[in-house]
């Protein structure tokens, strides 16, 4: 699966780093990504990647007859077990998505029956091979398809197998409204149709990496003095983004290996900028941060991204970590076989091991250092059938469970969570406690009991990996190839793949040194080795006790790294400065011990609650001081915060004790502990007593704070050496300067009674005060006149401004300040005062405050940008706010006390949740609404609210109509269906590309079409979105359709008919037959029929609208012989002239109203053979030509046939007949009749008739 797999380690390449164009110029388009499923490669089972390889090179070559036509494809093929393992982003990582056909007799099983009945099989190594079960996708990645694919219509191309497999491939089978879901019958149709794709996603061709502007070395960045600057992300698409695209940076600050909604921290338009900048504002753990870049256009909701990693060195990876052996040995002890690996050369990590047994954890002896967070993370392992050896009770292992609630690190080793018996219930409480089927309250990751590994029916020392990431980059670079461990084997319990948090990272595999090889390849579920989920972790190591194996030894480290950084780390507090007017003691002095603060003056402490963990945004703190106890809530991380401690409590000689607890949302803590000292109060007999102190301790950055400055003038003092005022003495003169650091600025000078000075430069501090003191001596002491004085007690106070951010506390020294008293004595020796003598000096008293520890805290926020939003129904869009002081800088990291999202909206057009600082936005139908930001700053500073708008958006995204069939003048109507249902468009334009057989016309967005003319047209029918979406680049979806217009067919009925005229000289009984020819078009059309051909005048023939009438006139033949009258229908309509019906034949009979004989002779001598009579008929049109014939008399001369229609002569004579017409069935006509003579002769042989009658 390496070949497979997203490696999260991309190292940046840096030739070119200040990209000049948002776009390249790409000789070629980039290939089409393609996934590609199956549940098999093979029916055998594969057992190893090789293997897998040989059987992918061979299905390939199915496919297509010439592998060079799938160049433009780039396609990762993997097995269904395979994609449920992997945890890279699916949303932008394809541009089409296959499911293929199988080569399985039970095609894309998931098999759960089977799952289950593992446990109870006597033969656990052929269990080994799950080539035929869990091959149905987890509820997890159907969902990523689903949402990420199928619903932003890209393809989705599916072979029919889909339909038998279990539920979750099969239902993307029934997807079958979205257009972009495609099923095939045969793999070769589906590759045929994958190659004409283009990717229609916004790609980036490349993202470039800098720091501070500068390409990063070794792909590293470390900090240095505490500084952190900003890095840059500079983008390049392959094509112009469109309006609607937008670019997001993600930091996966949790070291997950994953991008959460809370993880964005910035978001631009794509064409305003190709660079992104973002600084980590205060300290985090040395190791990997990944990074990830997403293009994502807001209508699509497509995306692609680019993702990678640096070296971030900062903070020492500091690890305390407890090792629990099983029972009471220590065996498998990691400090016997990794001590000379713990600890990083380059000082990047170290990791302490503390060692302990179950039974000294379960009695209480680390009950102590769990409740006070001294331990980092708990490490059980490793011991074979350690469940057995290290089984601890109920109180004991949900200690392990609380600790791990913390979101602190755990992990468990082999056969930590096992069953004894192969029962069908929990016989520890490792099962009970880790082992859950709702996957939120599933510590471990593991589900179902399968037993699978109960004897070591398979045990192996090769591991092969299954993803990358933190876990297999660091400290050790581990490559691809399959890992050489101590032997183990499978577990007991199925690994949850269905939850996102779990993370396979090497699975078991076969090993070629062992016979009756049975491991599947590439199943996680079954054959983990190496796992993560959230805190917990999971190593397979343990069944020998030992780590002899390096590869082993490399892989444990980075499990122990991957552990500690990928957990909840407890916070830390740093204790910045401790003062009172007097002094003020840094940090270092408190590792010293050298705090010492003055009786009876309030006791300042800043310290910072702060965590390494960014998404511990807020903390909280108490302090506890002499029993007595104060809580601080919501507290920002890494922010300075002020505690002060009342001057009534601070005694001397009675040492201040001071707690600092810290803990974060999760309840992991610190506690720090500290002496602060307390002197007695100087000797009030100094000449001068300076102070100062400043309000707030923490100015933020472009606010003001106040510097409070006193100066205690003595109230008695000792005569000056070689004073030369003999009376009085004065303190007219007072003068203080003191320059600034450079992060401040003087804003205003004013003393007590608030009188104002000037500010000449706001770099320094400059006055003159005129303290307006006298003093008079009283033999070796100058004892002050209160009476003649101003106040001994001078206080001033400068008003300073923030104007430059500092890393730490910046230090106003007392070296860089100096307040000089000019002490003058009276020149004129009398024993009164006179204020108006003269005066002269007598000495310059210089004295200096002393330092000042100020905190430059981050500045309030004052202005808010949030983005516009326009996504569609159902969508979701992460929004992150770019929050700015009051300067418009953002990486100065501006504060605020809350921060409140909402959506201003009656109408129910949206969502939103929560994420960090950021909203997720979800469309819930099409409109309008308003987002709204509302940030309080604290401290009564203005609310900052930022507004935006959001637009949710239902463009079409597809457009069906099926081709038609229609007859000539037929008329149907072709209603577009535009998915998605809520799709707002204005209309459907229609245009013809080709074909001339109908004729049409638009309503609304219907097309009524007629059939002209048997024939193909062709429609191209595009969804017209107006300006609906203002501006955006919407991709109108657009179709092809074809109307074939087929002739209609004519058929007549009857296809026979025979009519009757009888002429009867009764005009009462005379008859003209009538009848009805039907005339059907199949369809039924409108278009006008017309008969073919002329009629003779023996039949009428009027045509109706479905048909025709006809009328019997007269007979019609020849010779009493009715001949056929066709009757053929065709369309009256030029195009279908050709179009006849069957031919209708229609006979006309005529019965006779009278009928006349002819006498005859008939000479017998000529012969016996009969003879018909001499008959007419009138009308002579008469057909119906049937008689019969009687003797009347004369029956010896002649007789009539068997027919009785001829004449037999008998001898010669004379005879009378009657003839007459018979009649034909069911007519009411009356036979005809006449009579005539037969004479019968007969000649001799000259010829002469012998008669003689």
């Amino acid at each position: 699966m390496r070949k497979l797999m997203h490696v999260v380690i991309i190292f940046i390449l840096l030739f070119s780093f200040v990209p000049q164009t948002k776009f390249v110029e790409a000789q070629e388009l980039p290939k089409y990504k393609v996934l590609y499923l199956r549940d098999a490669y093979t029916a055998s089972n594969v057992l190893t990647q090789k293997a897998l390889d040989t059987a992918i090179e061979s299905y390939k070559k199915t496919l297509v007859s010439d592998l060079n036509s799938l160049n433009k494809l780039e396609i990762d093929f993997m097995t269904v077990k395979q994609f449920n393992a992997t945890r890279f982003p699916m949303d932008g990582a394809y541009d089409a998505i296959v499911l293929g056909s199988s080569p399985l007799e039970k095609k894309y099983q998931e098999a759960l029956d089977d799952v289950n009945k593992i446990k109870s099989t006597s033969n656990r190594s052929a269990e080994h091979d799950t080539t035929k079960i869990l091959n149905d996708l987890t509820d997890l990645k159907l969902g990523e398809i689903t949402d990420f694919y199928v619903k932003t219509g890209l393809p989705v191309y599916l072979h029919k197998d889909v339909t038998l497999g279990s539920k979750n491939v099969k239902q993307l089978s029934t997807l079958k409204e979205f257009t972009n879901v495609k099923q095939f019958a045969t793999d070769q149709a589906l590759i045929s149709e994958l190659v004409k794709q283009q990717s229609n996603r916004p790609l980036l061709a490349n993202v470039e990496v800098t720091y501070n502007q500068q390409p990063l070395v070794n792909n590293t960045v470390k900090i240095k003095d505490n500084e952190r600057k900003a890095f840059q992300f500079n983008y390049q698409f392959v094509n112009p983004p469109t309006s609607s695209t937008i670019v997001e940076l993600y930091i996966d600050f949790n070291h997950n290996d994953r991008f959460d909604a809370e993880d964005k921290v910035r978001e631009v338009i794509a064409s305003s900028t190709n660079q992104l900048e973002f600084r980590l504002s205060r300290p985090t753990y040395t190791g990997p941060k990944n990074w990830m870049i997403v293009a994502k256009d807001t209508v699509t909701g497509r995306k692609d991204y680019k993702k990678g990693t640096f070296l971030y060195i900062d903070k020492k990876v500091e690890a305390n970590i407890l090792q629990l052996t099983a029972g009471t040995t220590s065996n498998g002890k990691i400090s016997d076989y990794l001590s000379n690996m713990l600890t990083d050369g380059n000082g990047q990590y170290q990791f302490t091991l503390n060692n302990g047994t179950t039974s000294e954890f379960q009695s209480g002896k680390f009950d102590q250092g769990l409740s006070n967070n001294t331990y980092d993370m708990l490490i059980f392992g490793f011991q074979d059938s350690y469940n057995t050896q290290g089984s601890m009770n109920v109180a004991a292992t949900s200690k392990v469970k609380s600790f791990s609630e913390t979101g602190q690190g755990v992990m468990l080793t082999h056969d930590t969570i096992f069953r004894s018996g192969g029962g069908n219930s929990a016989t520890s409480e490792w099962e009970r406690q880790f082992v859950n089927e709702d996957s939120t309250k599933n510590i471990s990751g593991q589900r179902i009991y399968t037993n699978i590994g109960y004897g070591a029916p398979q045990p192996t020392k090769v591991i092969e990996k299954v993803q990358d990431g933190i876990f297999t980059s660091y400290p050790y670079v581990l490559d691809d190839v399959p890992k050489a461990i101590s032997t183990t084997h499978n577990q007991y319990f199925t690994l949850d793949l269905n939850d996102p948090a779990v993370t396979p990272w090497y699975n078991l595999s076969a090993d070629n040194s062992k016979n009756n090889n049975q491991r599947s390849y590439g199943d996680a579920s079954n054959h983990y080795y190496t796992y993560t989920k959230n805190n917990f972790t999971y190593s397979g190591a343990g069944h020998t006790n030992k780590f002899s194996v390096e590869d082993e030894k490399k892989i444990f480290i980075n499990t122990m790294y991957r552990a500690f950084i990928g957990a909840n780390h407890k916070p830390y507090n740093v204790i910045e400065s401790v003062s009172d007017s007097n002094q003020s003691y840094t940090s270092a002095d408190l590792k010293a011990g050298t705090v010492e603060v003055t009786a009876g003056q309030d006791v300042k402490l800043m310290w910072r609650p702060s965590d390494y963990d960014f998404q511990d945004l807020f903390l909280n703190s108490t302090i506890t001081y002499n029993g007595k106890q104060v809580a601080f809530e919501n507290l920002r991380n890494y922010e300075v915060k002020e505690f002060t401690i009342p001057a009534a409590d601070v005694v001397a000689d009675r040492p201040i004790e001071v707690k600092i607890e810290t803990s974060d949302q999760r309840n992991a803590k610190v506690i720090d502990t500290f002496t602060i000292n307390v002197k007695r109060a100087e000797n009030v007999s100094d000449l001068i007593q300076v102070s100062r102190s400043i309000d707030p301790s923490t100015i933020n950055l472009y606010e003001t704070g106040t510097i409070h400055y006193q100066v205690q003038y003595p109230e008695r003092f000792d005569r000056l050496p070689n004073q030369l005022g003999d009376k009085f003495l004065r303190v007219d003169l007072t003068t203080f300067t003191e320059k600034l650091p450079s992060q401040l600025e003087v804003v205003a000078i004013r003393d007590a009674n608030g009188k104002e000075y000037p500010v000449t430069n706001p770099n320094e501090i400059k006055l003159q005060l005129k303290p307006d003191l006298y003093y008079e001596r009283n033999g070796n002491t100058n004892i002050f006149l209160p009476n003649d004085s101003g106040n001994r007690t001078v206080k001033f106070e400068v008003v300073v401004r923030a104007i430059e951010p500092s890393a730490s506390l910046i230090q106003l020294k007392k070296a860089d300040n100096q307040l000089t008293s000019l002490i003058e004595y009276s020149k004129k020796r009398d024993h009164i005062l006179d204020k108006h003598n003269d005066w002269d000096k007598e000495l310059e008293v210089q004295s200096s405050f002393p330092d000042l520890l100020i905190n430059i805290g981050a500045p309030y926020a004052y202005e808010a940008k949030i983005p516009d939003v326009t996504l569609q129904i159902g969508a979701q869009q992460i929004v992150s706010p770019t929050i700015t002081d009051a300067k418009g800088n953002t990486f100065t990291n501006p504060k605020w006390k809350s921060l409140k999202w909402e959506i201003v909206d009656a109408n129910g057009v949206a969502k939103l949740v929560t994420q960090g600082n950021n909203a997720i936005v979800t469309g819930l139908k099409t409109g309008t609404a308003k987002l709204r930001l509302t940030i309080d700053p604290g401290d009564k500073k203005p609310l900052v609210i930022a507004e935006s708008k959001v637009n949710v958006i239902s463009p079409p995204e597809q457009l069906a109509i099926p081709s038609t069939e229609l007859y000539v003048g037929q008329t149907t109507t072709v209603t577009p269906k535009v998915m998605p249902e809520t799709a707002q468009y204005k209309s459907v334009r229609y245009v013809v590309e080709s074909g001339d057989s109908v004729k049409f016309e638009q309503v609304g967005n219907n097309l009524n079409i007629i059939g002209l003319k048997p024939g193909t047209t062709q429609f191209k029918a595009t969804v017209d979105v107006g300006d609906l979406f203002g501006g955006l680049n919407i991709a109108t979806p657009s179709t092809f359709f074809t109307i074939q217009v087929k002739a209609p067919s004519l058929s007549q009925t009857p296809s026979q008919l025979d009519l009757w005229v009888w002429d009867s000289l009764d005009e009462e009984k005379r008859v003209n037959e009538v009848a009805s020819i039907q005339v059907t078009s199949t369809p039924t059309v409108s278009i006008p029929f017309e008969r073919i051909g002329s009629i003779p005048s023996a039949l009428t023939v009027t045509q109706s609208a479905t048909g025709y009438e006809l009328r019997a006139n007269h007979g019609y033949g020849t010779n009493g012989v009715v001949t056929d009258i066709p009757i053929q229908t065709t369309f009256d309509d030029n195009a279908l002239r050709n179009i006849r019906s069957n031919t209708s034949v229609v006979r006309v009979n005529e019965y006779p109203n009278q009928l006349m004989s002819k006498d005859m002779t008939i000479n017998i001598g000529e012969g016996t053979a009969p003879r018909p009579p001499l008959l007419e008929y009138w009308p002579t049109t008469s057909t119906w030509r049937d008689y019969r014939m009687e003797i009347v008399s004369g029956e010896e001369y002649v007789q009539v046939s068997g027919s009785g229609k001829e004449l037999i002569p008998v001898k010669p004579g004379v005879a009378k007949v009657e003839i007459y017409t018979t009649l034909p069935a069911g007519k009411p006509f009356e036979a005809v009749k006449d009579t005539f003579y037969v004479r019968i002769i007969q000649t001799n042989a000259s010829g002469q008739d012998d008669d003689r009658y």
